[in-house]
């Protein structure tokens, strides 16, 4: 997940790192700034608060093709000060290995 600021747009990039999305919202929300973070939970606190995210377009490029179309941009660092593999489908390398679920499911489903 990240924060950033884009044309005076507050955003708030999330990445999954399951299936290799990006999914931008607008950061502001009923107003106020919202500071979103990452739980591994489905919901949050604000749930039922009837406040609604504002989705922005992403696109899926070579680094190439983007640089050569906007050769300003700058990137998040995987140098964040931990020692963590960042390349990509690392964080499930042993869910992609197997056939075992990696979460429990209330009741399987037959077919």
């Amino acid at each position: 997940m990240a924060r950033d600021r884009i044309g005076g747009v507050e955003l708030t990039v999330v990445h999954c790192t399951l299936c290799g999305t990006v999914i931008p919202s607008h950061s502001v929300i009923g107003g106020k700034l919202i500071r979103f973070g990452a739980s591994g939970l489905v919901v949050g606190p604000l749930v039922d608060s009837g406040l609604t995210m504002t989705p922005y377009s992403a696109v899926t490029t070579t680094w190439r093709e983007w640089k050569r179309g906007h050769p300003d941009t700058t990137v998040l660092s995987i140098d964040t000060g931990f020692r963590r593999n960042y390349a990509e489908g690392e964080a499930y390398r042993n869910y992609f290995a197997t056939d075992q679920l990696m979460f429990q499911v209330s009741r399987p489903t037959s077919g």
